[in-house]
């Protein structure tokens, strides 16, 4: 399994070394922090459940006032040392800071999870935003977007997740 391709994928820098995937905290935190739902699609990865070192899955997320309007996105997740592209970039990022501490949280990094950013003709274009603020908010690692070089924590996801409506 190879990473997401950086301008494609938003990335999220957790500290774990483990792939983790706990659906029902995954799922309280999009509901109470963002007012997202969100389910982890594959059956083996719904309950607290550690993955292969490299893991592909997918969750459908939508927000609470529209639930029919459903968007699947796809993410990865693999030991941050095979995502040197995203790391040098997410260097460049906490240079573009001048560190704010973003420095420190991406020198604790072990594991990269990569959130796709496209999604379907009518997938909702928040979704993924979504999806990488509810990991960042879970693993408390910096998240490099794919559009821009510098680094977010949740108040700046929340933020651009404000700003596109």
């Amino acid at each position: 399994m190879q990473p997401l391709a950086v301008h494609d994928a938003w990335s999220i820098f957790a500290p774990e070394a483990v792939a983790r995937v706990s659906s029902l905290v995954w799922s309280l935190q999009a509901a109470t922090y963002f007012q997202w739902g969100l389910a982890v699609v594959q059956e083996q990865a719904r309950l607290d459940k550690e993955l292969s070192d490299m893991a592909s899955l997918d969750v459908d997320v939508h927000s609470l006032r529209t639930p029919t309007e459903v968007t699947r996105v796809h993410l990865v997740t693999l030991p941050v040392a095979l995502a040197q592209d995203a790391l040098a970039r997410a260097h460049e990022g906490v240079v573009s800071l001048g560190g704010a501490g973003m420095d420190v949280l991406l020198a604790r990094a072990n594991r990269i999870w990569q959130v796709q950013n496209t999604v379907s003709r009518d997938g909702d274009p928040r979704a993924p935003v979504v999806v990488s603020a509810v990991l960042a908010s879970v693993f408390l690692g910096p998240v490099l977007p794919p559009d821009t070089v510098t680094l977010y924590g949740i108040r700046g996801l929340r933020r651009r997740l404000d700003a596109m409506g």
